[in-house]
C-alpha cells in the first residue's frame, strides 16, 4: 500500500471510530491532558525518529531498528519508550540469531548444561545492568523482561524506592498485580501512575482493561474510543497494539448489540497479526449472525478455524449455525464433538471458565443431537419397516 494510500484508510478507520457508537458525531469525549515526565520527553524531529525505527521493527529490519533506536537513547538515555522498543528489537535480533551489541556473544549454560536461549540470556543481561547501576530506569527494564511475576515485582518495587516519580515503575507494578489478580492494589499503584501523567499511552490502556472488569462496560467503551482516537498514528504507540484496542472496542460494541456499526468497523481494520485476523474473523461471525447474514457468518467460522485449527471458539459458531440456522443436525453433531475436545485442550493443566463453559456446553449438546438423531433414524427405519409386504 503506497503513502496516500495508507494515510486515506487510516482517514477512513478513524471515521468509523467516530462513527461507532457516537452518532457519526465528531464530539470527542473523556479527553485527558498529557505532562510527560523525564522518561517520556519527545519532541517533533524524535518522535519522527521513533516512528522510522517502529517501522523498521515491524518491517524486520532488525539491525535498522536497533541503530536508530541506539542514536535516539544517545539523545535521551533515560527515555523508556524508546529503551522498551530497543529491548524488544534485541530479543527479536537474538531470536533469529543475530548479534546484540554489548551482550556477550556467549553465555554461560544452564544448570543442567543445556543451552541458554535468547529470552534467558537478554533477562540475565538486563538484570546484571540493573544490579551494576541501580537506577530506576535500568530496574524497570530488568523487570518488563523478567518472566516471573513476584521478580518483576521486587525489581519495580526498588525502582519506585530509587524514583518515585518514574511513572513506568507504577504502570509495571499496576500490570504485574494484575496478572496476580490482585486487582484492588493493580488500581492503586495505576492511580499514582496517571497522576504523575494523565496521559500516558500504556497507564491509560491498562485503566481501560480494569475498566472492562467492573460492571461499567459503557465508560469502558468511552475511555476505549477516546483512547484509539488520540493516539492514532502516534509513533509511541505500536501500530498492532491500536489494532488490538480497536477489536477490543468492536467486541464491547457488540456487548451492547452494536452490530451493524461494529460491522461497519471491522471491514475497515487491516489485522498486522495472525491473531488479530483470526478475532477479526470471530467478531465478523457474531456480527453477520446478529444481523441475519447466516451463510456470511458461517464463512467467517470457518476462515477463523483455518487461521487457528486448534481454538475452540471458531467451532462453536459453526455448530450453532448448523444446528438452528440450517438444520443441519449430522454437521453441527460433528462440530460440537470438536468444539468439545478442543475445548478440553485449552482448559487442560490450568483453570480456563471459558473453556470449562463451551466443553460443558458442547458436550450437552453432543448428547442431545446424539439422542435426536437415533430417534429420527429410528422412526425412519420403522416407516421403512411399515412399506414392506
Amino acid at each position: 500500500m503506497g503513502a496516500r494510500a495508507a494515510i486515506l484508510a487510516r482517514g477512513a478507520l478513524v471515521l468509523g471510530l467516530l462513527c461507532l457508537g457516537l452518532a457519526c458525531s465528531a464530539v470527542r469525549g473523556g479527553r485527558w491532558e498529557s505532562s510527560p515526565g523525564p522518561y517520556d520527553q519527545f519532541d517533533a524531529p524524535r518522535l519522527a525518529a521513533l516512528a522510522q525505527a517502529r517501522e523498521r521493527f515491524d518491517a524486520e529490519d532488525l539491525r535498522g531498528a536497533m541503530e536508530g533506536l541506539q542514536a535516539l537513547l544517545r539523545q535521551d538515555p533515560l527515555n523508556l519508550t524508546v529503551a522498551a522498543l530497543l529491548q524488544d528489537a534485541e530479543l527479536a535480533a537474538l531470536e533469529r540469531g543475530q548479534a546484540v551489541e554489548g551482550l556477550p556473544a556467549s553465555t554461560p549454560a544452564a544448570a543442567n548444561g543445556s543451552e541458554v536461549g535468547p529470552r534467558i540470556r537478554l533477562r540475565r543481561w538486563y538484570a546484571a545492568r540493573a544490579e551494576q547501576r541501580g537506577t530506576s530506569f535500568d530496574l524497570v527494564l530488568a523487570a518488563r523482561i523478567e518472566d516471573d511475576t513476584l521478580a518483576a515485582l521486587r525489581l519495580l518495587d526498588r525502582a519506585v524506592e530509587v524514583d518515585p516519580k518514574n511513572l513506568w515503575a507504577h504502570y509495571g507494578r499496576a500490570y504485574e498485580l494484575l496478572k496476580l489478580n490482585r486487582v484492588e492494589e493493580s488500581r492503586g499503584a495505576l492511580s499514582r501512575a496517571l497522576q504523575l501523567d494523565p496521559g500516558h499511552p500504556r497507564a491509560r490502556r491498562l485503566e481501560i482493561t480494569l475498566l472492562g472488569l467492573g460492571k461499567d462496560r459503557s465508560r469502558a467503551k468511552t475511555a476505549l474510543r477516546t483512547w484509539l482516537l488520540e493516539l492514532e498514528g502516534d509513533a509511541r504507540v505500536p501500530r498492532r497494539d491500536w489494532i488490538d484496542g480497536a477489536l477490543d472496542l468492536v467486541a464491547l460494541e457488540q456487548e451492547q448489540e452494536g452490530y451493524a456499526d461494529s460491522l461497519s468497523l471491522l471491514k475497515r481494520l487491516e489485522p498486522l497479526t495472525p491473531e488479530q485476523a483470526w478475532r477479526r474473523e470471530l467478531l465478523f461471525s457474531v456480527a453477520f449472525e446478529s444481523l441475519g447474514r447466516y451463510g456470511e457468518a458461517l464463512e467467517a467460522a470457518r476462515r477463523a478455524q483455518a487461521l487457528r485449527p486448534a481454538g475452540f471458539r471458531a467451532y462453536a459458531t459453526e455448530a450453532r449455525l448448523l444446528q438452528h440456522r440450517f438444520d443441519d443436525l449430522e454437521g453441527a453433531l460433528a462440530a460440537w464433538e470438536q468444539t468439545a475436545e478442543l475445548a478440553n485442550q485449552a482448559g487442560a493443566g490450568w483453570l480456563d471458565g471459558d473453556a470449562s463453559a463451551a466443553e460443558l456446553q458442547a458436550r450437552i449438546e453432543v448428547a442431545r443431537l446424539r439422542e435426536r438423531l437415533a430417534l429420527d433414524r429410528g422412526a425412519g427405519q420403522g416407516t421403512a419397516d411399515q412399506g414392506q409386504p
